[in-house]
């Protein structure tokens, strides 16, 4: 019984981690957060230089974790279901969790990288 409450318990964590990945990613890629603001969005001091940095860097994290999002849930739910009567399940689960968890945080590498490719230090597009 226990093994059953902590699969499903699995189960709606990632199912929720990845809807909320599909569903920030979504939301910043086509909807970005209109004023650059310190409550809500994609804030770090590049990205918030000026309008433009602030829209690239919600198109581009949302393209990254829009698309993480979705193959984090085709890969994920399937594996749940397969190592479900695994004896080593519980190992799993938590090294699953782990890495789901990687793309929410390491989403910002990427974005200041190409946030500082395509713009110099003061948010000015380079040539």
């Amino acid at each position: 019984m226990e093994k059953e409450i902590l699969f499903w318990s699995a189960m709606v964590y990632t199912i929720l981690l990845c809807a909320t990945m599909i569903g920030f990613g979504w939301l910043f890629l086509h909807r970005p957060p209109k004023d650059i603001n310190s409550l809500y969005g994609y804030r770090t001091s590049m990205s918030m230089k000026n309008r433009q940095t602030w829209i690239f860097a919600h198109q581009y994290a949302g393209k990254v974790w829009f698309f993480s999002g979705v193959i984090s849930l085709i890969v994920s739910v399937p594996l749940l279901l397969a190592t479900r009567k695994a004896d080593c399940f519980e190992a799993l689960m938590t090294a699953l969790l782990f890495v789901l968890a990687v793309p929410v945080i390491g989403v910002i590498l990427p974005t200041e990288r190409a946030l500082r490719k395509r713009f110099d230090r003061f948010g000015n597009p380079k040539e």
